[in-house]
């Protein structure tokens, strides 16, 4: 029997084509309190329906599946008794097999349901179940899409009628997909319904609570004064959302972010309200979650903005308008360059050579993130073995990495048949990723998979090291090469008496640990030779070189001269101030 379905949460048995049950798994047997021992051989009809619904005797002896009357399409709820008398609710779904020897068998899905059946009989009160269920979401209990579609449009009716304005809320769970990959769709459902109760706790009576997506809610809030009141409750919702979840003895956390629109007269049809709520809750993800955003008509314009970004950006990828640059970096000790870091740019039509802030936040929400991290690893590699190839030995190739990629059960393969395409070493490659990315309390496959690029001989650095939460306290555990100092400390350090404290620490933990530092955004000699009396030898920035085009560092490298870095009188500094990475 596979172990799947005998660890499975939810019961199986088998039963021959009278119903009697030939197997049954430990989850069954727990649910219903008997022993595989004491139910083989025997039909459930005769022990599991409470009396007054029980099939006689007679009955049981007579019964048989119909496999031509569509129960096996059907799901059924089903009232049962467990052997200690208690009432469970249980859904069954079924499916027809043949044994070896050519037997009908029938196995039975039950999943206890007694919780959600409770949860809906006491919110229908005295209304059946099938009307209750027509208006109801069925997870959740609270109102689904089309109730809320009828109740929206009695509310606006009401305020056409009374001139009182209303509110309309729009709730996306945030990180709720993570909690779903990581322990399953149990605990995404679990989650989903706590959140529900604890959103319908924060209204109580004073509106309606929908829900209508997987993870979205609407909440329609009639007799409001102004966007005010609406914010207060979006921050109530939010902080209630936000509290832990207790979870099979797990901590599980999510945030919600919300998009508020409210009815005004010249809103003279329900999609432009609720379009306007989806608009408000795109600025709300824009504003880093969590957070609540209140319509204007200036976000239309954003709004179009970026759907217009996000099209151009597919056809971007289609139309190979996305290039690699390459920014040296220096050893101080060795006068060298000692590698280069690949940096994307996006040769647009119309408005020139956009950085990554311009479009990265974009391509994630359109799903291109990964096409775009894969085009410029690729890229970068290509352009290491042209390097090696005209003679220029011993130079590394660092490609930065989002999180969602790095995620991808495939990176790890692509990144080495990629290295084995352009005959290159893997210690020759570094994998930049932001410390934040493994500081998730639900996810750690980001930092799986850097074990198993680091396992591979990849390098693996964290970029903007100094901007996360939590890096120094997480150093130990992660299986990384190097740290990347983070340009907001360097820029101006030799000036800045507390960033040299920090920095003079973050690079004595670091050789600790055996780990190898480079500051980035290094502009003038002051700052270089401060690091370099740190103990950090390794800088990259425009005081060395900005990014250039693929096809113009072989060219570079002939041509400066490396003793000559930084070289450069303090007076002349201010020209080398713009940061381009």
């Amino acid at each position: 029997m596979s172990s799947i379905v005998e660890n499975s949460r939810d019961g199986v048995v088998i039963q021959d084509i009278h119903a009697n049950i030939l197997w049954a798994n430990p989850s069954w047997c727990n649910m219903f309190g008997w022993s595989l021992e004491e139910v083989v051989g025997k039909n459930p009809l005769s022990f599991v329906i409470p009396e007054p619904e029980r099939p006689t005797p007679e009955d049981v002896d007579e019964f048989h599946y119909d496999l031509d009357s569509g129960f096996l399409d059907e799901y059924e709820l089903v009232r049962n008794i467990r052997k200690d008398g208690k009432e469970l609710w249980t859904a069954l779904s079924f499916s027809h097999q043949i044994s070896e020897n050519g037997e009908d068998r029938i196995v039975v899905f039950c999943r206890d349901v007694t919780e959600n059946v409770e949860r809906e009989e006491q919110l229908k009160k005295s209304t059946e179940i099938a009307a209750f269920r027509a208006d109801h979401d069925a997870l959740t209990s609270v109102a689904n899409r089309g109730k809320f579609n009828r109740f929206f449009r009695e509310t606006r009716a009401a305020s056409l009628e009374s001139g009182q304005q209303f509110g309309l809320l729009h709730i996306d769970l945030d990180h709720f997909k993570s909690i779903n990959d990581t322990y399953g769709h149990a605990a995404g459902d679990a989650v989903i319904v706590k959140a529900a109760d604890r959103m319908r706790a924060v209204i109580g009576t004073n509106g309606l609570l929908a829900r209508t997506g997987g993870d979205e809610f609407v909440i329609v809030r009639p007799n409001v004064d102004g966007f005010d009141m609406l914010r207060t409750l979006s921050e109530q919702i939010i902080r209630q959302v936000c509290a832990p979840i207790s979870w099979e003895g797990r901590t599980l956390r999510i945030g919600a972010s919300v998009g508020v629109a409210l009815s005004t007269p010249q809103i003279n049809d329900d999609a432009t309200m609720i379009q306007n709520a989806d608009v408000a809750l795109y600025e709300a993800k824009e504003m880093g979650r969590g957070q609540v955003a209140c319509y204007d008509r200036e976000m239309d314009r954003s709004h179009f903005d970026k759907t217009r970004l996000a099209s151009e950006l597919m056809e971007a990828l289609e139309t190979d308008q996305l290039d690699v640059f390459l920014q040296p970096q220096y050893s101080l000790i060795a006068k060298a360059v000692t590698g280069f870091e690949a940096l994307i740019r996006w040769n647009h039509p119309t408005k020139g050579l956009l950085l990554p802030k311009d479009f990265l936040n974009t391509a994630t929400e359109v799903g291109v993130i990964e096409d775009i991290d894969r085009f410029a690893a690729s890229r970068a590699l290509a352009a290491l073995k042209m390097l090696n190839t005209a003679g220029n030995k011993g130079l590394q190739i660092a490609v930065n990495v989002s999180s969602h990629s790095i995620a991808q059960t495939g990176y790890l393969d692509f990144m080495k048949w990629e290295a084995d395409q352009h005959g290159l070493e893997t210690d020759r490659i570094v994998v930049e990723v932001l410390e934040s990315t493994f500081f998730s309390e639900t996810d750690n496959r980001a930092e799986n998979a850097i074990q198993a690029l680091s396992k591979a001989g990849f390098r693996v650095e964290l970029d903007d090291f100094g901007t996360g939460y939590a890096g120094l306290s997480h150093l130990g555990r992660l299986r990384v090469d190097g740290v990347k100092i983070d340009k907001s400390m360097v820029n101006g350090l030799a000036n800045n008496v507390t960033n040299q404290i920090i920095v003079q620490a973050m690079v004595g933990l670091c050789s600790d640990l055996g780990l190898q530092v480079i500051a980035v955004g290094v502009t003038n000699r002051d700052d270089a030779m401060m690091l370099r009396q740190f103990g950090c030898i390794n800088i990259q920035g425009t005081g060395i070189s900005e990014p250039m085009p693929i096809n113009e560092v072989e060219n570079w490298l002939k041509t400066n001269d490396m003793n000559a870095v930084l070289g450069i009188p303090e007076k002349n500094t201010t020209q080398y101030q713009r940061v381009v990475s």
